[in-house]
């Protein structure tokens, strides 16, 4: 039996009892479930011996289990979460836990979020890469994530440098008549705004997942980013608690994230190894749709990735067309969604060139 549908057959946990499990990093995400399910209550859980959580979860527990010491965190990751409705603290039994992340091999059992859980109501493309490409690769990845989000498709990413930060400025971009083309900043002006507006009315929000403490945006320079995701109707999640600082191990744990809230997943530019590369491997592995973009044809992940049965594909049209995402029946609406990712593409240069004309 998977995960989700055990914890569905219990009672919620109790926000405490969540609370402290989510801080055990010794605990591996089926783990808990089965722990929660079986303790549900704080009370419970800080009368437990080490031995007892051995006998619940069914296997050693490499560290020492501290009832006590997770029973004190308790008190500061309520605080967090009591510091506004945008903050969220999810179980994977919860309805609105997302369906494509229960299916993926070990979803997380609880996630922390902030902003508007809404934007996982959206249909969802994943768009990675790496953290170093070429000016090539960071205006594709923000043309692509202004494209679907004018299309009415959330992009997922994971906020990092490079082609992950590129797509989420292009969602900001499509929703504001404001873009950015790698380090080139896109105002839509006059004729080209009146167009924007209407895209920009009906955007999709962009959903961000983090590899540290959603409170410790990292990369530090995203902070900025960050905030305009949550402002502007879009989702941080994570897995870890509220104060867990970045490390290099829970980055590729991240990217299964990822890899699980999206319906497709598209990779710009990756060298291999990389851990967009991992994130596109894990994605095949999964069933899910890859596709390559083809101005990372010539990288040696991506070349990697089309021997192993990726797609290349080089519009945004191309993206929506993908099985999970168009609904074959419903011409009409496909058409309407390639109409307007051309609108936000067009308006977006169109602004571009505008200031190419200010700076001669």
């Amino acid at each position: 039996m998977d995960i989700r549908s055990s914890a569905r057959q219990h009672k919620r946990p109790e926000e405490e009892a969540l609370l402290m499990v989510s801080q055990c990093s010794a605990l591996q995400p089926q783990d808990r479930v089965r722990l929660l399910t079986q303790t549900p209550d704080a009370a419970t859980l800080t009368g437990l011996t080490h031995l007892d959580v051995e006998r619940r979860i069914g296997r050693p527990l490499r560290s020492q289990w501290n009832p006590r010491r997770l029973a004190r965190g308790v008190s500061r990751l309520r605080w967090w979460l009591q510091g506004g409705s945008d903050r969220h603290l999810l179980w994977v039994g919860d309805q609105a836990y997302p369906e494509h992340l229960a299916l993926v091999y070990d979803p997380p059992a609880i996630l922390f979020g902030r902003g508007d859980l809404g934007a996982l109501n959206y249909p969802r493309v994943g768009v990675v890469g790496t953290r170093r490409p070429d000016q090539t690769g960071l205006s594709a990845a923000a043309e692509l994530g202004a494209s679907l989000a004018a299309s009415g498709v959330a992009v997922v990413s994971g906020l990092a440098r490079g082609i992950d930060g590129a797509a989420h400025r292009g969602v900001i971009g499509a929703q504001t008549g404001h873009g950015e083309y790698g380090e080139c900043d896109v105002s839509v002006t006059g004729a080209a705004a009146g167009a924007e507006a209407d895209v920009a009315a009906g955007a999709a929000p962009a959903i961000a997942v983090l590899g540290c403490g959603i409170d410790r945006i990292y990369p530090v320079e995203h902070k900025e980013l960050a905030g305009e995701i949550v402002a502007r109707g879009g989702l941080l999640l994570s897995e870890y608690p509220p104060g867990t600082p970045p490390a290099r191990y829970q980055f590729p744990a991240r990217n299964r994230i990822v890899v699980g809230l999206s319906q497709v997943l598209v990779v710009v530019q990756a060298p291999s190894p990389s851990g967009a590369l991992i994130s596109a491997e894990f994605a095949l592995a999964e069933g899910r749709d890859v596709l390559v973009h083809t101005v990372g044809r010539s990288w040696s992940g991506c070349r990697q990735l089309l021997d192993d049965g990726a797609r290349l594909i080089e519009t945004v049209g191309e993206v929506l067309q993908e099985r999970i995402l168009a609904e074959p029946a419903d011409e009409a609406r496909t058409a309407e969604l390639l109409r307007r990712a051309q609108e936000a593409k067009l308006s977006l240069f169109a602004g571009l060139s505008t200031k190419q004309e200010e700076h001669r």
